[in-house]
């Protein structure tokens, strides 16, 4: 059955990315009965001996910012609110998120833009790191999405993602492909094994990857059962690779790309932290990170 609305936070700052997020947060196909609500969080401008004119001036900025932002998030939403505040970016919007108990945080590709530019930081990858809510990830023209992409692993973290976009409301023709990356097994040199012990390691890793595509595609088939019950059309892909790099490859045919906070492989565990972080600061389309 559709999910309970809930509350959904679009931070903005007047830049072009921020305002993509604004018109995203329109588009997305949020369950009835959410709601909508925007942050402008000023910060602490880097000029700290800036003239009363040049405060004033800023001030003024972030109200017509709010304004804007409002009069656009009540095309979706008619008692859209849009607050502004003196908060640093990030904990101001994670503030803001959990003072709302927002589900979701909405918020562009880069930060800092006409009201921002001044400050410091990076807020779209910091949300993402430290919220502790769900965080879309707005990038490139907005459009209603009905390609939907789940990196699924067998985590919690990716059940829960599955979960999330079974209870939003399928648009018309919406489709979700589900997508479980096998990273293959990989031995040691057997150069220096008699022939006979070569032989038995290599069908032991081949009939350990045979169990691992087995498992997966066991776990694709629960996931397709509980979005095809919520009325989505489902395909299912099973690759061998590294998951970052088969995820990326993969989204370009996606409206939004959809991953549980860590799912993560060995590799991407090293070298990026979580296939999500990798995900947001490499995809060219939207990234929904779901907590």
């Amino acid at each position: 059955m559709p999910q309970r609305g809930f509350p959904v936070l679009v931070a903005t700052d007047g830049s072009a990315p921020a305002r993509a997020a604004v018109e995203a947060a329109i588009a997305f196909p949020w369950p009835r009965g959410s709601t909508g609500h925007g942050i402008v969080a000023r910060g602490t401008p880097v000029l700290t001996d800036a003239t009363p004119a040049l405060w004033e001036a800023l001030l003024e900025a972030a109200r017509a910012e709010a304004r804007r932002a409002e009069s656009e998030l009540r095309r979706r939403w008619s008692d859209a609110e849009v607050v502004v505040t003196d908060a640093r970016p990030v904990p101001g919007i994670i503030a803001r998120a959990r003072t709302l108990r927002a589900r979701v945080i909405v918020v562009g590709s880069r930060g800092l833009g006409a009201v921002g530019r001044l400050l410091l930081g990076s807020v779209s990858r910091s949300i993402v790191h430290r919220a502790t809510t769900s965080v879309l990830v707005a990038r490139g023209p907005a459009r209603a999405p009905r390609r939907f992409l789940i990196g699924v692993d067998g985590s919690r973290h990716a059940r829960a993602a599955v979960a999330f976009v079974a209870a939003l409301g399928p648009p018309r023709e919406g489709t979700v492909t589900l997508l479980r990356v096998v990273e293959p097994v990989r031995v040691a040199s057997l150069g220096l094994l008699p022939a006979r012990a070569r032989a038995l390691v290599a069908g032991e890793a081949e009939s350990l990857e045979r169990q691992h595509l087995t498992a997966a595609r066991r776990q694709l088939d629960a996931a397709r059962a509980r979005l095809a019950r919520a009325g989505w059309r489902v395909r299912v892909e099973v690759r061998t690779g590294r998951p970052l790099d088969e995820i990326l490859a993969r989204s370009g045919s996606a409206d939004v790309l959809v991953l549980g906070a860590q799912g993560v492989g060995a590799i991407e565990r090293i070298f990026l932290g979580s296939v999500a972080g990798g995900a947001v600061a490499r995809a060219r389309v939207p990234v929904l990170v779901v907590r």
